[in-house]
């Protein structure tokens, strides 16, 4: 208590005299008496609208001496007023506000809100928003995470049949649980047991019910390349498989010519934060993303900022 903060500055470095005083003001202000504080409420009816005001007063400085907290002391009031005391209107005013819904998350708050309500882990955050671009359930706008149609879609399905799965309580407790099987406090096997007895019914009543909503597929029609076939002379369309885009004849089935429109992967420039090895602009059916070219060894994908 002896040594002042100013007393030790010429010492300590900027951060450590920054510290010190911290701790120095907390200590003292915790042996000294609490503030007092006197707030008044005005309420008061103008038909059938109910308004309320409140003014504050610091009539005893105490510990806020030491450590000072700001306070609304509203507008202040040069005559006293009396109970069921009646006033004129001076002046009214009319403003019209619109609610906003919240903001739409970035990467950095989405990884504060996984880290909030403990799912996932550090070495985990980047790998899951980089699957959420490459299976297109969101893209980027200005740095804000907006939600594609399919991502909603997905959402939709969840939240009918999956509201326990979804629910970040389980999701968190089942980190928890996957921690104690790591070390040894936790039967895997009876863990495993536990949530397929609860998730295969849910499964099996969503494959049903998806099965009976689904609406027929809508097939694009194959965008033309603007050169023929080599083969035959057709036409040649870009076409889309389960395993991406591709080039084909229109003559198939009968002409089978088909051309990969895979190019030869793009060098990041800069090394695989987990083996060291070159990084590589890769595409999937889901669109752009960052990979190792070391995969299949080293699995490390991350997004393409926009």
């Amino acid at each position: 208590v002896n040594l002042e903060p100013d007393g030790v500055k010429a010492h300590l470095s900027k951060e450590q005299y920054r510290l010190y005083k911290l701790v120095w003001d907390r200590f003292i202000a915790s042996q000294m008496k609490s503030a007092v504080i006197e707030t008044v409420a005005i309420s008061a009816n103008c038909g059938r609208y109910g308004l309320e005001t409140k003014m504050s007063t610091i009539v005893f400085d105490g510990s806020m001496k030491v450590l000072p907290i700001k306070i609304d002391e509203g507008q202040y009031l040069e005559t006293k007023l009396s109970v069921g005391e009646k006033f004129p209107v001076v002046d009214t005013e009319a403003k019209k506000e619109m609610t906003r819904p919240p903001a739409r998350y970035t990467e950095a708050t989405l990884i504060k809100t996984l880290e909030k309500f403990g799912i996932g882990r550090p070495s985990t955050y980047a790998p899951t928003i980089a699957t959420l671009y490459r299976r297109r359930y969101i893209h980027s706008e200005k740095k804000s995470l907006v939600p594609e149609e399919l991502g909603m879609k997905i959402t939709d399905i969840l939240t009918e049949y999956f509201p326990d799965i979804i629910n970040v309580e389980f999701t968190a407790k089942m980190e928890e649980s996957l921690d104690e099987i790591a070390e040894g406090k936790k039967n895997w096997i009876e863990t495993l047991q536990a949530f397929y007895n609860s998730f295969l019914p849910a499964l099996d009543r969503a494959a049903l019910g998806i099965k009976n909503d689904r609406p027929a597929p809508i097939k694009k029609p194959a965008e033309e390349v603007g050169r023929p076939c080599p083969k035959c002379g057709k036409p040649l369309l870009v076409r889309e498989s389960r395993r991406g885009q591709f080039i084909g004849c229109s003559g198939f089935p009968k002409c089978k010519y088909i051309e990969s429109e895979k190019k030869p992967a793009e060098e990041v420039g800069r090394p695989c934060p987990k083996c060291g090895k070159p990084l590589l602009v890769r595409r999937s059916r889901y669109g752009q993303f960052i990979g190792c070219s070391g995969f299949p060894e080293c699995k490390y994908t991350e997004s393409i900022k926009k």
